[in-house]
């Protein structure tokens, strides 16, 4: 077992992002994410979109996020949603200042095991991080259903995938791992291999409290859509404990080379938290 030593702090947020910052406010509302992942006019309909995720106090494993103008080291390059293994907030751009930045939804503020992954969690997230049922905590799992415009047979997403677990714990029990199965395949798959702690391509992005990104770091992750309703889970875990964060930032689902990004401000997502579904 790791210890915790220092718990992370839930960061306050600003309504505005400074020059090239990527600023993260926590969202749990699914009409909210699903807005910021799938904007209008992106080729796609969403039909269903349910959540699974974690809130503890302040906390909160799902977020949105905003750029301010000008680059950022992620490359990212239009809003969207953040899964976290702990608070989303806390994954805003700043320096890094705490190695082991954690919450742990199953024992906030110390070590150990997280909240369990159900059975169908395992067996998604298993062939990801190779460790078997039992061995995942702190699961966020988006589900969506969809259909596409005419013409359309594909789509694409942008992912940037971070972890604190970077670089001390590559090649050890906690392979903490994220997955896009798209009509129950998992798209996720960077150079050949699976999106997880031990991937080769792991390098240096200062940007956020992240200890490091796979590198891209925006990776794009294409694949086929079929006639009638497709369906998508995205899906992030701890492994083998419920601290040392993982993080990613997911943006455009759509038809692979979307148009421009949505803008939508805190206005528009006070006018999706009353939309009623």
């Amino acid at each position: 077992m790791r210890h915790l030593y220092k718990a992370g702090a839930v960061v306050a947020l600003a309504a505005g992002s400074a020059f090239g910052q990527i600023s993260v406010l926590n969202e749990v509302n699914p009409a909210v994410l699903e807005a910021f992942l799938a904007p209008g006019g992106s080729g796609i309909n969403v039909t269903g979109f349910s959540l699974s995720g974690h809130v503890v106090g302040g906390a909160a494993s799902t977020g949105v996020y905003f750029l301010g103008p000008g680059g950022n080291n992620y490359d990212l390059t239009r809003p969207g949603i953040v899964l976290s293994t702990g608070n989303a907030a806390d994954y805003s751009t700043g320096p890094n200042t705490v190695a082991n930045r954690s919450f742990n939804y199953g024992n906030p503020g110390f070590g150990g095991p997280g909240v369990p992954a159900t059975p169908a969690q395992d067996a998604l997230l298993s062939p990801i991080t190779g460790f078997g049922a039992g061995a995942h905590y702190d699961v966020t799992q988006i589900d969506i259903t969809f259909t596409t415009d005419p013409g359309v047979n594909t789509v694409g997403f942008d992912v940037v995938f971070g972890s604190d677990e970077f670089f001390e714990y590559v090649g050890t029990s906690f392979i903490d791992g994220f997955g896009l199965f798209l009509n129950g395949v998992n798209i996720a798959q960077y150079f050949g291999n699976p999106v997880n702690i031990n991937h080769p391509l792991a390098g240096n992005a200062a940007e956020t409290e992240l200890d490091g990104v796979i590198l891209g770091p925006n990776m794009n992750f294409l694949g086929p859509t079929i006639a009638g309703v497709n369906t998508l889970t995205i899906i992030l875990c701890d492994t083998s404990d419920g601290v040392y964060d993982t993080t990613v930032y997911i943006s455009g689902l759509g038809i692979p080379a979307p148009g421009a990004g949505m803008l939508l401000g805190l206005g528009g997502i006070a006018a999706l938290r009353r939309r009623r579904r």
